[in-house]
This record gives structure tokens, sequence and C-alpha cells, in this order.
């Protein structure tokens, strides 16, 4: 009697894929193993099920649509490689930490299919455990295995583990340093995915979006239109396109960085949740949060990084520049040029005190005074490199205002003096 074909319940990481992919592009590049490796990040959320004769696919559908509920997107956390042996070979894997809500999702549906009639789970696919992974490459030979290793700079022995309270996750806080220097995914990475996939025989059938909560029964051929209005509709429910100004009731202080206006690059390397084409939805929603968090009497210290390359040699920096709100203090950043701001704007550095407490404003944390007796508010690390910058690090008395991590929008320095008075814990991101 022929086996039915498995189908896998599968979360998909959307627009952060392309930052997924680094690794996956460089190891197929690097090593040839493309045949080996998984050609599209996927987090599977369910151990594999059969459909019974005279069962249709809607009925599975159905049961996914109802355990993911309300829910218009799922959080979790990269935080690391494994990597495991056995008698098919050799695998590495991005490691992933989940947030509660999607632990609960993935507990509501595999309870739901465990006790649904006519879907199946087979005996030798029930899960194990209850870790969490994205496959990367398998099949790998022991020397492929090691060499893979060692590009990766993962090492046989996990680093030491200290917690974090956002995502209530614990993360490796310090890495080899080699690892910065190689195009691949980030030891760290916190994720947001819109879409869980449905796929049969390693393809993928149908989606379920779950911001629009519609299926697509055509995946990868998706309208572009359809496309950026669940962009748009994820930016509003996670809080990163403000609908309307914030009238806050008194003046503030405001900081931030790393805008990167026009600079198309960026969306994918920081999984900005924006269309990659074009930068126009991106530039658009930065300055339209800037100057809805901003009134134009509040003083802002911005970090560097206004702009691409292609704006400052078209030379409409200085434009964007003066259509944010504020009175404005500019630290210049790698990507801020001379050519386009006179010298008297752009600053290498800044000390200023407020509420008593000393903060040293630079570009990038490397840029930092050694020694400095107060805290560092800095850019330039973006998303990137959270475990070695979170937002907010009591540890090192640093703080990442990188507009990844603070909601694509500036942060009131009253709030950061507020947790440097009262956060014990480092926090990863902002919201």
């Amino acid at each position: 009697m022929p086996v039915p074909p498995l189908y896998r319940c599968e979360l998909l990481p959307g627009h952060a894929g392309a930052a997924l992919q680094y690794t996956y592009i460089a190891l197929a590049s690097r090593f040839g193993l493309g045949k080996k490796s998984i050609r599209r990040p996927a987090l599977p959320v369910s151990p594999p099920v059969a459909l019974q004769r005279g069962v249709n696919i809607c009925r599975l559908r159905q049961v996914i649509e109802a355990a993911a509920g309300e829910n218009r997107y799922f959080s979790y956390l990269v935080t690391g490689f494994l990597h495991t042996r056995d008698a098919q070979g050799a695998a590495i894997a991005y490691k992933v930490r989940p947030s509660p809500p999607l632990l609960a999702f993935r507990d509501e549906l595999t309870r739901t299919l465990a006790r649904s009639a006519g879907i199946r789970i087979p005996e030798n696919e029930a899960p194990q455990d209850k870790s969490w992974s994205i496959p990367i490459v398998s099949g790998l030979t022991e020397g492929e295995y090691e060499e893979v290793l060692s590009y990766l700079s993962i090492k046989e022995a996990p680093p030491p583990l200290q917690a974090m309270r956002r995502f209530e996750v614990f993360i490796g806080r310090e890495g080899p340093s080699s690892w910065r220097r190689r195009r691949t995914t980030p030891r760290v990475f916190p994720l947001d995915a819109c879409r869980i996939g449905l796929s049969r025989l390693g393809r993928t059938v149908s989606e379920f979006d779950l911001v629009s909560h519609r299926w697509d029964l055509r995946p990868g051929n998706g309208n572009r239109r359809d496309q950026r209005r669940n962009l748009h509709q994820f930016r509003v429910f996670r809080g990163y396109e403000l609908q309307r100004p914030m009238e806050p009731s008194h003046p503030e202080v405001w900081v931030s960085s790393d805008l990167h206006i026009g600079h198309s690059r960026v969306i994918r390397s920081s999984a900005r949740p924006f269309p990659p084409a074009s930068t126009r939805v991106m530039d658009g929603v930065l300055v339209r949060n800037w100057n809805r968090t901003v009134m134009p009497g509040d003083r802002v210290y911005f970090l560097g990084d206004l702009c691409g390359r292609r704006e400052q040699v078209a030379g409409r920096a200085p434009g964007w520049f003066d259509a944010l709100n504020g009175v404005k203090c500019f630290i210049a950043g790698n990507h801020d040029t001379h050519a386009c701001f006179p010298d008297e704007i752009l600053q290498p550095r800044l000390v200023i005190t407020e509420c008593g407490i000393q903060f040293e404003l630079v570009h990038s944390p490397r840029n930092a005074t050694p020694g400095f007796p107060g805290w560092v508010i800095h850019g330039h690390t973006h998303n990137t490199r959270l475990d070695r910058y979170p937002f907010f690090d009591p540890v090192h008395r640093r703080v990442n205002v990188s507009v990844e991590v603070t909601g694509y929008r500036p942060v009131a320095l009253s709030q950061i003096t507020h947790l440097v008075r009262t956060e014990k814990d480092c926090l990863l991101t902002l919201v």
C-alpha cells in the first residue's frame, strides 16, 4: 500500500528571509553545498501529518487557521547554530528561541492535529523533543562538517550564557570576533514571521497570511500590491508605522541613528519590514514616524548614517535632513560625507548630561572614549549584533539607538535615563 505524502506546517520568515539566506548563499558558493543546503528558510512548527483517504487538504488548513487565532505575527529569536551528526551525515541549523505566543501556537496546533479525525501523525514522526531550529544544511561528510564549523566559527563547546529579559531568552553574550567578518546571518537576530507555509514533498503548496488571515493557494505568485498592503498592516500592528502624532505633554530630547534613507541594501541585511525593490515606502515611513514623534521645538541628537550613497551623490541628503522635525545635532556616521554637509554640522562625538547622568554620543561604539565614566549611546550596529550591542546593556553601560531596535522612530532621552536608574537586565530591543 503506497505511503501517503506527508504535510508539514512551517513558519516562513517573509520579509526577513533575505537576512537568513546570507548563510545559505555563503555555504553554497564557498563549499559547493547547493544540493545539500535548504533553499528556503523555514521554521517547522508541527510534526509531519498524513491525510487519510477522502480527507481534503482544506481540513488541514482549517486546523492551522484555528490554531493561529487572532495572532498577526509570531516573533522568535535566532540565537546561534545547532550542529548534529547521525547515520545520514552531519547537519547544521539555526538555533531558535520562540516567543510565548509562538510556543502556545505550536502546542495548540499539535494537540488539535492529534485529535482531528482524518489527520494522522505517523508513529515514527512523532515529536521526541521540544527543540526549535531552522535547517540550513544536511548530509555533510565529516570533512565538510569540520570546514563549515570552522567557517561559521562554531565551537564544540557553547559560549557562556547570560539571561536577557526581552523574549525571555538566554543568548551568548560574547562570541568569536571572526564571525563578524563573514557575510553570514548574525548569531543573534530577532525575527517576526507573518506567514505559515504548508508544504508537501519539499514544496510549499499553500501559505496562510497572518496579517490578512487569508490563504494564498499559489505561493510565490502573489500580487505585489497585496504584499505591500500586508507589510503595511504588519507595521501598524507591530507599532513600526505611526498613524497619528504622539502629541507629548512637554518638550522632549530625542536620540536616533541609522535611518539609511534611500539605501536599499539595508532592507535585506537588517530585515526591515519594507518592500525590498524600492526604498520609497521605507523613506516615507521613517520621515513620518520621526515627524509624528518629534515636535518642531524638540532637540534631537542624530547619531549618523542619514542616507545611502545614491542619495548623497544626487545631493538630496541635506533635503532629507531639513525634512525632519526638531532642533537637530548631527553626529557623523561612516556613510555621511562632508561633501554633503558642512563641517560645523557634522560632529565626531558629543558629551551631554541629562538628569545628572553623563552620556557620550557616538556613531559607532568603537569610537567611544576608553574608560568613559558615564553611558555610551551609539548606533551603527543596527540589529545585527545584538549579542554584543543590544538596545540596553547595563553591564557595559551602552545604549544602541539604531532605528531597527527602537521601532523605527526616535527614543526619548528621558526613557533612557529611567532605564539607567531602574533596569538591571539587558534588553535586546525597545519594542
